[in-house]
């Protein structure tokens, strides 16, 4: 039988005696620790600069285009054109946007892979 007149000794973590709540604080943060020592790699890898990205793109090799924008290949990323429009009216087309793998889908960096393989030589 249940005998819910009886409490017990750790209600909540207002209760907890200030030993487990210092053991507690230092197991979770020991947690956080750990998981950004180990996620920390896959950030670096990811996080190109600008200067990187525009070295990158100097060096790129031209594509096939993709719904009539021309397409470039670095060693970093893909490279798009993208139009610079005032209203209605394009001002600049020699821009272009980085399309980094590791921030598209499969589905998009697939569309770029193939751009770029029609064009190598067999």
């Amino acid at each position: 039988m249940l005998d819910f007149g009886t409490k017990a000794r750790f209600t909540s973590l207002t209760n907890l005696p200030a030993s487990l709540l210092i053991f507690r604080t230092f197991i979770v943060l020991a947690a956080l620790l750990i998981a950004s020592i180990i996620a920390s790699p896959n950030i670096a890898l990811s996080a190109a600069t600008v200067d990187d990205l525009q070295a990158d793109f100097e060096s790129a090799v031209p594509c096939q285009q993709i719904d009539g924008r021309n397409v470039w290949k670095g060693a970093i990323a893909y490279y798009i054109q993208s139009f610079v429009f005032e209203g209605d009216t394009p001002v600049a087309t020699d821009a272009a946007d980085a399309v980094l793998p590791q921030d598209n889908s499969a589905e998009t960096v697939k569309e770029f892979e193939d751009a770029c393989s029609a064009t190598r030589p067999a």
